[in-house]
This record gives C-alpha cells, structure tokens and sequence, in this order.
C-alpha cells in the first residue's frame, strides 16, 4: 500500500516538474536546433525542434512548426513537411503568418515539382502585390511558370517579384531576360535533321566534336566494308541501322542536355537575385551521366587483362557511345562481363558473360529478373 502511495506521487511530482523544466529550457533547445540548422545537420535540428514543439506553450507553435518544416524540406520529406506546414497555419496568431505557412506548403509542391499545382494554389492564395508575402507569391510563380518552360509567364512573375523601389535588382533582371535566346538553343529537332542528312554534324552542332566524327568515320568505315565485301553485307547493313539509328538519337539527346544546361544557367543567374530558399538553389540542377567507364578496368600487369581492358574501353568509347540503348539490363553486358571477369578470372568470367549476352533478349521478363521502372531495365549483378 505504502508502495503504491509513493508510486502514485512520485507521479504526480514529475508531471508538475517535467513542464517547468522544460518551460526554463527551452529557449536554449531552441537556439541549439537553429545552429544545427545553419549548419545543415538537419537530422539533429529536428529532434531539437520536436523536443521544444512538444513542450512549447501553442504561441511558440507557429513558428517551431515552420522550423520543423524546414528541417523536413531539407531532409527532402516533402510530405512530412507539408503536415508541418499545416500546423504552422493552424496556430499562426495573424493572417500574415497564415499566408506564409501556405507559401511554405506550395514551396513544397514546387520542390517536388509540382508546378501546375503550385500555381494553382498560388492563383487562390490573397496577398497585398507589394508586401513580402506578395513578393514571395510572385517569384514562386516565376519558378513555377519556368518549370513548366512557360518562360514568358515567368518572367512577367519575376518582374512583379521586384519591388518598385528596388532598381538595381529590377535593371539586373532585365538584362538577364534580354539574353534569354540562348534557352532554346539548341534546337533538339534540327540536331535531329541534321544528323538524319549528314551522320554526325548534329552532334557536332551541340558541341560534341568529337562523337560527331565518331559517328562519321563509324559509319563511314562499315559503309565502305558492307560494299567492298557484299559477303558481309548481311552482317553489316542491321549493325549500321543501329548506329545510324543511335546517332540521330544521340544528336537529339546531346541538344535537349545542352538546352537544359543553359535553361538552369539563367534560372540559377535568377535566383541570384532574390537569395531565395536556399533549397530552391538545387530545384534546376542538370544530372549528367558522367560514368566513369575505367573503374571497370582489369588492374594487372598480364598481357590478356591489359588486352582486354584496352578492348572495353575501345568499345564503350567508339562503338558503344553510338549505339541504340537495346540492352535490357543493368549494368549494360559489356560492364557486367569485366566486372565478372575481374571476380572469377579470364576463362569463367568470360563464360559467365557469354551466358549475360544470351539471356539479353526481349524475353528476359519471364525470368525472376528485379524490375527497374526508373531505368526500365532488369537489374542483374555479376
């Protein structure tokens, strides 16, 4: 009884000191969470965050839930960060802190990039055309309305995303947008022609000089084989509808990269001027593919290694790069034969590649094989 009787204040006691703990406490948990923050340990800032959010009194709440948003934004956990961005609009004190955690929550949408409906919330959301708020508004609306490549639209919204009073922002603007020809340059449907007429010279026209004489002397070089030799010419005109095939799609490819690239150089000169979210800074990156193709070297001083190593990297260099992307797994059969080569050795690695290069076929999904819907091709590691 007495057990139970001591339990049961103890209790009592710490809930009454847990709070005023807490409550001493919390403006120090608070600022650790900013400096982690600041420092992009956005896992830590978080917990910090929680911790204050929970005992906060609710006029604290507004501004934790846009912190705690902010750390979910970061972390790229958008959907946690929208639930946060609700919070934040249910304990604003004002109408201004609402609207801010709605644009907020459309930051959001346009992370994901999501931008017909970030504009869609954004045509309904009431802000005064020259507070912050409507500042705001209209510059995601200029990144939204350039996500969409609707870049007339975006640049009347980064207009109106200038305050009157600020020209020197206003005149950099404007010479920004006078230069914008360069975004739809260049044309992926010309490089296309280009290279359906003259193999090559659509490449070279974005700028890859040499993939462009690649494609020509490839072509050129099993075009004189398929007449000199007619035997062979069963062989070779299927491999040259291949390569010719690949160049006008390498040629299109080339031109929509080159085109992004200056399309996000002009975003990002934009987003210079505002000093914006800084996790919009990352929104318009181009991914390149940049593999590097010499990891799958063999490392050995024996003439057969080398050998075969020059050989991969000649064929992924000169023919490969021209290929139709026929090859239904990952990684592609010339990378899965080095990378099996280098773990079973020259006689079995080659066996087991021999055996990757019969299973790649359009057949291949009635095996077990992992499905990559991203990449739309099987995955199957040596």
């Amino acid at each position: 009884m007495k057990n139970k009787f001591r339990t049961k204040y103890s209790f009592i006691l710490l809930l009454l000191i847990i709070p005023k703990l807490s409550a001493q406490n919390i403006d120090e948990v608070i600022n650790f969470g900013d400096s982690l923050y600041v420092e992009h340990n956005y896992s830590f800032a978080l917990n910090e965050y929680q911790r204050a959010f929970f005992f906060s009194e609710n006029e604290k709440k507004q501004a934790l839930s846009t912190k705690i948003a902010n750390c979910y934004i970061g972390l790229e956990n958008f959907s946690a960060a929208k639930s946060f961005c609700d919070s934040a609009i249910y304990y604003a004190a004002t109408d201004s802190f609402k609207v801010e955690g709605k644009l907020q929550k459309i930051l959001c949408s346009i992370l994901e990039k999501n931008y017909g409906y970030a504009i869609l919330k954004l045509n309904e959301l009431k802000t005064d055309s020259f507070s912050n708020s409507g500042l705001k508004k209209n510059f995601y609306k200029g990144v939204s309305h350039y996500g969409l490549e609707q870049y007339e639209q975006a640049f009347q919204a980064f207009k109106s995303a200038v305050s009157p009073t600020d020209s020197v922002t206003m005149t950099a603007l404007a010479q920004l947008v006078e230069n914008r020809t360069t975004i739809s340059r260049p044309s992926p449907a010309l490089a296309t022609v280009m290279s359906a007429l003259v193999p090559g010279s659509g490449q070279m026209y974005t700028g890859n000089y040499f993939s462009g004489l690649n494609s020509i002397l490839l072509l050129a070089g099993l075009a004189y084989v398929g007449i000199n030799v007619p035997a062979l010419s069963v062989f070779i005109v299927p491999v040259l509808s291949r390569y010719y095939t690949g160049g006008l799609l390498h040629a299109h490819q080339f031109a929509k990269e080159k085109r992004s690239v200056h399309r996000n150089d002009l975003v990002n000169d934009i987003l210079a001027l505002f000093r914006p979210n800084e996790h919009l800074n990352a929104l318009m990156e181009v991914k390149q593919n940049n593999t590097n193709f010499h990891e799958h070297v063999l490392e050995s001083d024996a003439e057969i290694p080398l050998l075969l190593s020059a050989s991969f990297l000649g064929y992924k260099k000169f023919f490969s790069s021209q290929d139709v992307d026929v090859c239904v797994f990952s990684p592609t059969c010339s990378v899965y034969m080095m990378e099996t080569i280098r773990k079973k050795g020259v006689v079995l690695g080659f066996i087991d590649g021999l055996d990757r290069l019969l299973r790649c076929h359009l057949l291949a999904d009635e095996h077990n094989y992992k499905y990559n819907n991203l990449t739309q091709k099987y995955y199957d590691a040596p």
